[in-house]
């Protein structure tokens, strides 16, 4: 085969298929620590056939959450029924995460309304429809097996700063990721 060929396939490969389409599958919050949190839920749905996929979170805190919290965000891939890790983690406190994390954090604050505005008071919290659109994601996943798509889980622990032995929450996501081409990054 000639090199050009190969080029071709490369650029067409690479050049073309950068953007994904990713598809929320469940949510759910495996742990809570009753001692700090009364109760907490996360969901997902859609509001039309058509319309993105939104999630909500609600929680009753018995403290003041805010950079006392720290987030820890690890990534992983379904290889064969078992997920393993891919090199994605990100751990930063809930406020520093909220208003200073370009890829997510300012995505979900800006979903937040003023009034609930980091740090966190205690009490009950319902933050509703939240849109992280994730067309835009400025890097490629490292998926192990599947080039084009993968199903994977994205595991939030939450944790006190100063006792990381402490854990306040453990919430677990799944999606369905795609990559599409350029051109048809509209999500759901």
């Amino acid at each position: 085969m000639s090199k050009l060929f190969w080029i071709c396939v490369v650029v067409c490969t690479y050049g073309v298929v950068l953007a994904l389409r990713v598809t929320p599958e469940r949510f759910y919050v495996e742990y809570y620590n009753s001692d700090y949190i009364r109760y907490m839920n996360v969901s997902v749905r859609r509001l039309s056939r058509h319309s993105p996929y939104t999630f909500n979170v609600d929680f009753d805190a018995l403290y003041y959450f805010g950079n006392n919290v720290t987030l820890k965000i690890e990534v992983y891939e379904e290889v064969s029924g078992r997920y393993i890790p891919i090199p994605i983690v990100v751990e930063k406190k809930l406020c520093d995460f909220l208003q200073n994390d370009q890829l997510f954090g300012q995505k979900w604050f800006k979903e937040i309304s003023s009034d609930q505005i980091c740090p966190f008071k205690s009490g009950e919290h319902k933050f509703r429809n939240i849109n992280v659109n994730l067309d835009d994601f400025p890097f490629e996943i490292p998926f192990t097996w599947s080039s084009f798509m993968a199903k994977i889980r994205v595991d939030i622990t939450a944790f006190l700063t100063e006792q990381a032995d402490v854990r306040l929450s453990i919430w677990k996501q799944f999606y369905n990721i795609v990559r599409k081409p350029k051109g048809q990054t509209k999500s759901g």
